[in-house]
């Protein structure tokens, strides 16, 4: 009864920090370099230090955390995990309203509105003005939020985790934002994570057979769309792009087909809880 007792009393310790710790560290982190003055100086040692011939590596990670990519790829679960596909759904609202408003409201500069060209490496598209929060990082550090609180792999805490903060420091590489707009973004996307998991436990209709499948047709949709009409501005990574793209759309098809021959989807029988 003790150990019992013992077990659950460490996992909810664990389960806490996982919620609270990750966005006090990216706040915390943020802080620093905003209070040191160092934005700058970690921009310069991030930026100036790309490597030419990872140009095609650096591409292909910054696309991944574009909205139309992270929207496509919930179809590569949203079969067997509906409910951090809906919870992603959910989060998205205010993690837009959010990120959005304070750029709006802020436009503060990116890079390449505030310093001389030859000390920018540019890869990609330029953009010069609403550099925080970054919306790349707002966008995956949502999604990877959801899948932390939401899952008991740790393996899967860790790299959802990673993955996040690679694609994060991508946006850096390619000299678009500053590093504190990535730990605002990350924040941003942290605490919209935990929103959309709230809501979605409210909707007992987004767990239906039927919400899943309409919901399933929207991104194949938007499949279709990001495959033969979306243009990202990297060239290096058109291909990576398009095989992508075509892979989710066929998975998500075949998932549809799957979910219309049962008659139940075991993923939904229970309410979503978070780990």
């Amino acid at each position: 009864m003790l150990k019992k007792t013992l077990i659950e009393f460490r996992d909810s310790v664990d389960n806490c920090n996982w919620i609270w710790f990750p966005p006090l560290l990216f706040a915390l982190t943020g802080l620093i370099i905003y209070l040191s003055d160092s934005n700058l100086f970690f921009f310069q040692i991030i930026n100036s230090g790309r490597n030419q011939y990872l140009e095609f590596f650096w591409a292909n990670i910054n696309i991944l955390g574009d909205a139309f990519f992270i929207v496509v790829i919930q179809l590569l679960w949203i079969r067997r995990r509906p409910e951090i596909v809906w919870s992603s759904v959910f989060a998205a609202f205010p993690a837009f309203l959010i990120s959005h408003g304070i750029k709006v409201l802020l436009s503060i500069p990116r890079p390449a509105g505030t310093l001389p060209q030859e000390m920018i490496n540019i890869l990609g598209p330029v953009f010069t003005q609403n550099s925080f929060p970054s919306g790349h990082a707002t966008t995956v550090f949502t999604v990877a939020g959801v899948w932390i609180l939401c899952t008991d792999s740790v393996s899967i805490k860790y790299i959802s985790l990673f993955s996040a903060f690679m694609i994060g420091y991508s946006r850096i590489v390619a000299g678009v934002h500053w590093p504190v707009d990535i730990m605002g973004g990350a924040i941003i996307g942290w605490i919209s994570a935990c929103a959309g998991i709230v809501i979605y436990s409210k909707f007992r209709w987004s767990r239906k057979r039927l919400s899943i499948n309409i919901l399933t047709v929207l991104l194949i949709a938007a499949g279709i769309v990001l495959l033969f009409q979306y243009d990202t501005g990297f060239e290096q990574a058109v291909i990576f792009h398009r095989v992508f793209a075509g892979a989710c759309v066929i998975t998500g098809t075949i998932s549809l087909m799957l979910n219309f021959r049962n008659k139940e989807l075991d993923a939904c029988k229970k309410s979503i809880n978070v780990r």
